[in-house]
């Protein structure tokens, strides 16, 4: 996806994902914010504020090497696009208080507080997560819970919204057509 909006806009594109890892603290929250190790979006959050050194949060991941070349004074947009791994990994969409971490909305919302304190002058843009064929029955929360999340966080905190779930089509049969192995995008999915 970040090669296509390169090539769309001719924008300077710096793709920080990491596989797997979702919006929420999934696990323990370290006391001291010097010894997070989580690569959660807060644990970018933290590098990209230089709270945290890039190294023990992104170790050898691809976005190390990325992260290390951004200047975030000069970025223009952040997008953040998280949802399937939380979906996943059953973390709950809400918060119990309204920054908190270990949920969906709260991460987002802590998130996106920290990222304007440092960089006022980029725009964040909210991707929701996308379709996913995984079978939803037996879980608490369904992938459409944190889409709208996603949503209600977009409007609260008056960022930028990409709905890509509903762009890839109205229904399941439709969605499931960009997808290469029923989570990620296909070729026709990026594009």
């Amino acid at each position: 996806v970040s090669e296509h909006l390169m090539a769309m806009t001719g924008s300077t594109v710096y793709n920080c994902a990491i596989g797997g890892t979702s919006a929420a603290l999934v696990g323990d929250n370290p006391a001291n914010i010097k010894d997070w190790t989580d690569q959660s979006f807060n644990g970018m959050v933290y590098v990209a504020n230089d709270v945290v050194p890039a190294g023990k949060v992104l170790g050898d991941t691809s976005a190390y090497e990325v992260i290390e070349q951004v200047d975030f004074s000069t970025v223009d947009y952040i997008l953040v696009s998280y949802g399937l791994n939380d979906f996943f990994s059953e973390v709950p969409v809400y918060p119990e208080y309204y920054y908190d971490i270990n949920s969906y909305v709260g991460a987002l919302r802590n998130g996106i507080l920290h990222l304007r304190e440092h960089y006022p002058q980029a725009q964040i843009v909210l991707v929701t997560p996308t379709y996913s064929q995984l079978f939803e029955s037996e879980r608490e929360y369904r992938i459409g819970d944190y889409v709208e999340a996603m949503r209600g966080v977009s409007v609260e905190m008056n960022t930028g919204l990409a709905d890509m779930f509903h762009i890839m089509g109205d229904d399941a049969t439709s969605r499931i057509s960009h997808l290469d192995d029923g989570v990620h995008l296909s070729a026709e999915g990026r594009e």
